[in-house]
């Protein structure tokens, strides 16, 4: 755990040079009556930034031959990337 509360792990899978970072959050505001809310701000992930359009982020991440990789829960979302 880091000085900032946030639970670390660290996986020896093997011999493959492959190199995963995932970052799992709560879905804390999640509502019953709001069940696409997950949904829609994982998405928003994909679609670029004020700063950055998805395209300029799909070729900063193709670049260093990585993956990005979102996913969604009732109560967490995911956030993977791959790289080598």
């Amino acid at each position: 755990t880091l000085d900032n509360g946030l639970k670390t792990f660290i996986v020896n899978a093997g011999d493959q040079d492959l190199i995963r970072v995932e970052l799992i959050f709560k879905n804390v505001d999640w509502d019953v009556k709001k069940p696409l809310q997950a949904f829609a701000v994982n998405s928003m992930l994909n679609d670029g930034t004020s700063k950055l359009t998805a395209e300029q982020i799909a070729e900063k991440i193709d670049y260093y031959g990585a993956f990005l990789q979102t996913d969604y829960n009732f109560d967490h979302s995911e956030v993977s990337l791959y790289t080598l």
